[in-house]
């Protein structure tokens, strides 16, 4: 005991206690927001995918698998409660309340206290990107929960000089390239870390690196053959120089989903990040870079869903609105109003935003409406409590299908029927056929094997050739399509 303190009186200890209890708190709180919320069942497209082969344990190798993940939730399924696919979901759901968790001690760590660094990290716990991902079998929280290992190893270096620290930052990273390539971001923050090392710390974080770097290599090839790291970062540089010149129209988008991440709480990011830059700024500058690489590479990426590559960005903007909320309670002091604009106006924008669009008949975003799902409360309402739309629509479809049908569905609705057909055995007959869109191959395949096996196509939408519907009849069979010739010339499809 320090002889300058009384028994019971250390304070080092007490800080100690109120960090475990905030962070225990905030623990506590994000996991059952998740668990009351998280979906039930199968989902569609990548998340069936995850689900299925987090069930079967199986990945490709290459740089698009994510075979950490995919061993970090099969242990989840063998939880005794709950479908398999329910208990993939869980592994998002642990993994986003243990990252709040450590958005609160990265901002203790940062000297916000307890309320403010609660707000924040509640902030970031509503979120719709944040909750929707930890509601759903998907690999961002997952990453996220190493990436703020990363952080909080790579400011406690900054700030002790610990080699250690920088040796356990560097490893997080390196291993995290096992979740989702898009860790390869943050490389730039960490190169940061090495500036001021010395050759002693500087050994330990490249001996950390690539251990890091080696278990996630090991993982990506140990499975069938994938696609090759060359020809993948060869094709997305590529797709980024080619996005190049919608630059200005994506900035504004994202600027708006980060209006939709934090509605009311969004500008005390600037005087967080302000009070960081005075008082800190060599963590000023690490986080700022790990911010820009994840920001770059969200705006230039070519992907539908490019919005989900911005969560480490969002993270760590949370950060400075935890921040941002320190400075304003000191001139303020009104910490139940800030509470419900940090909190409840998120949630109660997610819920009256799809309800008023749906009210009006209007889908701004265009978002795709499927057979039970709703592509505003879909997308925009991040809760998915007893959303068994999808698990209706694969056990309707499978069970519609005539004995060694063919379905040709697109990844959306392919990735559903594979979960029921692998992991629950039903209709192993049906064959189920992905074949993009746009590069003239449907009208072919459907030449090839219309007469000898019925054939059906899961959508009519976009991701249906026109020529498929110029040739053939599209006969609606339930859920599904019945592609069928056309009888002559003139004939009238039924």
């Amino acid at each position: 005991m320090n002889a300058c303190w009384p028994a019971g009186a250390d304070p080092l200890r007490s800080e100690r206690r109120r960090l475990d209890r905030g962070y225990i708190l905030v623990l506590a709180l994000a996991l059952v927001l998740y668990l009351v919320t998280a979906a039930p069942t199968v989902l569609w497209g990548d998340d069936a995918e995850l689900q299925r082969r987090a069930v079967l344990l199986q990945w490709e190798a290459g740089p698009r698998d994510h075979p950490l993940y995919i061993l970090w939730a099969h242990i989840f399924t063998y939880l005794p409660y709950g479908e398999p696919a329910f208990r993939v979901n869980l592994c998002s759901a642990v993994s986003g309340a243990l990252g709040a968790a450590l958005a609160y001690v990265l901002l203790r760590r940062l000297d916000v206290g307890q309320f403010a660094a609660g707000l924040g990290a509640g902030a970031l716990a509503v979120s719709h990107a944040y909750w929707m991902h930890s509601v759903r079998a998907e690999v961002y929280t997952p990453y996220l929960m190493l990436f703020a290992g990363f952080l909080l190893a790579g400011l406690r270096w900054l700030k002790e000089d610990r080699p250690t620290a920088l040796a356990l930052a560097s490893f997080l990273l390196g291993l995290s390239l096992a979740v989702h390539p898009m860790a390869l971001t943050a490389l730039p923050a960490l190169a940061l870390l090495f500036l001021h090392a010395r050759w002693k710390p500087a050994f330990l974080g490249l001996a950390g690196l690539l251990a890091g770097a080696g278990i996630a290599l090991a993982l990506h090839q140990h499975g069938p053959a994938g696609t090759h790291w060359g020809a993948h970062l060869t094709a997305t540089l590529v797709g980024m120089w080619q996005a190049v010149p919608g630059l200005p129209a994506r900035t504004l988008l994202a600027a708006g989903f980060a209006l939709y991440q934090f509605p009311l709480t969004f500008l005390l990011a600037v005087p967080g990040w302000r009070a960081l830059w005075h008082e800190r700024r060599r963590a000023a500058w690490f986080l700022a870079l790990a911010w820009l690489g994840d920001v770059l590479f969200a705006l230039l990426f070519p992907a539908p869903d490019g919005y989900v590559f911005f969560l480490p960005a969002y993270f760590i903007t949370a950060l400075c609105i935890g921040l941002g909320m320190e400075r304003l309670l000191r001139r303020w002091g009104h910490p139940l109003r800030l509470a419900a604009g940090a909190l409840l106006a998120p949630v109660l924008l997610y819920f009256l935003l799809p309800l008023s669009l749906n009210a009006l008949g209007w889908n701004p975003l265009g978002l795709r409406q499927l057979p039970y799902r709703d592509g505003n409360w879909f997308h925009l309402w991040p809760a998915k409590t007893a959303y068994w739309g999808p698990r209706r629509y694969g056990e309707e479809a499978l069970a519609s299908l005539p004995a060694h049908a063919v379905v040709l569905a697109d990844h959306t609705l392919r990735q559903n029927l594979l979960y029921f057909q692998q992991v629950e055995g039903r209709r192993p007959d049906v064959w189920i056929v992905e074949i993009y869109s746009g590069q003239g191959r449907q009208v072919p395949f459907i030449a090839g094997l219309l007469g000898q096996r019925p054939i059906f196509a899961a959508a009519v939408d976009r991701y249906l050739d026109p020529e498929v519907t110029a040739a053939y009849c599209l006969q609606p069979a339930g859920l599904l399509y019945q592609i069928l010739p056309r009888e002559g010339s003139d004939a009238r499809c039924p």
